[in-house]
């Protein structure tokens, strides 16, 4: 059974460090020493955990050469990405409506979908449907739109210092107007003197 692995590289590295400083250490003259069903010697020993040291520094090192590899193919695949974009923009532009021509390239002329009458029908009502929800209007009826200027109410004088309102100049009183007599309608004072000279005719008389 395959025992996992817990710990990571930079630990393990660290690990087999110190085990190699121990093992030169205590070890050395020790006789040989069987560990997991191999014979080792101290010496035997220090370069068993030295290759794995080394092991670990090739796995950082190409990984990170891997990692470089993976990002310079990512730039050159979109670099390609754009001269295939302009090949094909040329080869439009040179031979128009020619699908032989695309094929010769490997490229594909773009299929316009087809739309039956009731599609049609369908969009348009969709499209209608849609100007009404967003009060879309056409040029004309833009046209027909017109600003109202709102008419300000007359502004009031502003209060004097001292908070009494300003005096308003009553409004002149129009003239009395004397209505004029009625026809045949005397005066008072004509009617008085018709009265005295009627009288004294009649005095003279008697």
């Amino acid at each position: 059974m395959t025992t996992p692995i817990k710990n990571s590289r930079t630990t393990t590295q660290a690990r087999d460090t110190q085990l190699i400083a121990g093992i030169q250490k205590r070890l050395q003259g020790f006789p040989p020493m069987t560990l997991g069903g191999v014979s080792y010697t101290p010496a035997t020993l220090v370069d068993l955990f030295q290759g794995q040291i080394n092991a670990i520094n090739s796995v950082s090192s190409l990984k990170a050469q891997w990692h470089d590899t993976i990002q310079t193919e990512k730039a050159v695949r979109l670099h390609m990405t754009l001269v295939i974009q302009g090949i094909k923009a040329l080869v439009l532009q040179n031979f128009p409506g020619n699908t032989e021509a695309l094929a010769d390239f490997g490229f594909t002329a773009k299929k316009r979908a087809v739309q039956t009458a009731e599609q049609k029908a369908a969009a348009a009502q969709k499209r209608a449907a849609t100007r009404v929800a967003r009060n879309t209007m056409g040029p004309k009826a833009k046209l027909a739109v017109k600003g109202v200027v709102a008419t300000p109410p007359p502004a009031h004088p502003a209060p004097a210092a001292g908070g009494n309102p300003p005096a308003v100049a009553a409004p002149a009183a129009a003239p009395a107007v004397t209505p004029a007599p009625a026809p045949g309608v005397t005066s008072g004072s004509d009617s008085s003197a018709g009265t005295g000279s009627n009288a004294g005719s009649g005095a003279h008389g008697a």
